[in-house]
């Protein structure tokens, strides 16, 4: 026989298959003693861990949290050039579940008011910077050796490719590099 701790809300999957004391419990003339310790055993486990499996066990339906909190981070301006919701956005990619102190965290990031659609100095019906002209940008701005505008240039790629548009000063900045780069007359 096995024990195993196992979710009872979806997926229903084994939750930890690595605390194991043991692969398997043989049925011997002592068998409710060994089945007792092992039931012991996953009560420990649970008990030391209960925020990692309450928080595995709280989302019912995986894919409509995945892609509601994947749209979330998307909302929030500029974010691919944050490593923490570029990290999250990989973690719910993979299927993992985000921690509550996680999901506070991208709503305050969602809800500051210089993120999302809310960015009042952004022109209306810009778009987003077309990634392969900024990537000839930076190849030139490498080949002259400006430190300065490839970092520059790195962020606003970073931004384009999140599908953001960029603000005024950022777009302003995109014309001059590519005057400066010979790009634009």
């Amino acid at each position: 026989m096995n024990l195993s701790l196992v979710s009872r809300v979806f997926p229903k999957i084994v939750l930890n298959k690595k605390a194991r004391d043991r692969k398997y419990f043989q049925r011997t003339t002592n068998w409710k003693k060994t089945w007792l310790e092992g039931v012991k055993h996953w009560i420990s486990v649970y008990s030391e861990k209960a925020d990692f499996y309450d928080n595995i066990a709280r989302v019912e339906d995986r894919s409509k949290y995945t892609q509601e909190w994947i749209g979330h981070i998307e909302s929030v301006a500029n974010w691919a050039s944050k490593d923490f919701l570029v990290k999250n956005h990989q973690s719910l990619t993979k299927g993992y579940l985000l921690w509550p102190n996680q999901e506070q965290r991208i709503l305050e990031m969602l809800n500051a008011p210089s993120s999302g659609g809310q960015n009042t100095k952004q022109k209306p019906g810009r778009l987003p910077l077309d990634p392969e002209t900024l990537r000839e940008l930076y190849r030139r701005a490498r080949s002259a050796g400006e430190a300065r505008a490839m970092e520059a240039i790195k962020q606003l790629g970073l931004q384009a490719v999140s599908g953001s548009a960029p603000t005024e000063e950022e777009y302003q900045t995109f014309v001059s590099l590519s005057k400066y780069f010979g790009m634009m007359r």
